[in-house]
């Protein structure tokens, strides 16, 4: 199946999917996160070329994942800029590549607006990120979750 990933400004008309979907995902962990906080994030990312999101869609349109570059993911890690945020794919999607290329869209785009490199934080997904050349700077808490802080040099 033919997969497109688009800037999310492209399709807008999927802000709520996703909104839904990131607050279900993070929402504990990055309480008081709220629905509408995430919502009102992402249509902040309509609007240019840094904060964005891009987005995974079907050849039928569907979405089927998304990833954002964002200036600060979480106030106890502002020491470090920019960020890949918010990678997700759905269930019934995973396991074909797609993760990868949002990741690479996000590393892209930090390349392409100057950054020397990017960070992101996963509590489980240190492998897939090593064998993408993410590699780990630190590791921390946040909240009651233990989390691996990751960069990829540009």
């Amino acid at each position: 199946m033919t997969v497109a990933i688009v800037p999310l400004s492209s399709v807008p008309g999927h802000v709520d999917r996703l909104a839904d979907w990131h607050f279900r995902e993070w929402g504990t962990l990055m309480a008081p996160w709220s629905l509408d906080g995430a919502r009102r994030e992402l249509v902040s990312h309509l609007d240019g070329e840094f904060p964005t999101t891009f987005v995974a869609l079907s050849a039928h349109g569907d979405v089927l994942g998304s990833a954002s570059l964002i200036a600060e993911d979480a106030p106890e890690l502002s020491a470090y800029s920019p960020w890949l945020a918010s990678l997700i794919v759905h269930p019934d999607w995973r396991g074909r590549g797609i993760g990868t290329r949002l990741t690479e869209a996000v590393v892209e785009r930090a390349r392409w607006c100057g950054f020397r490199a990017v960070f992101l934080f996963t509590a489980d997904r240190c492998g897939f990120y090593h064998r993408l050349g993410w590699r780990t700077e630190r590791q921390t808490w946040l909240g009651t979750v233990q989390v691996d802080v990751m960069a990829r040099p540009l």
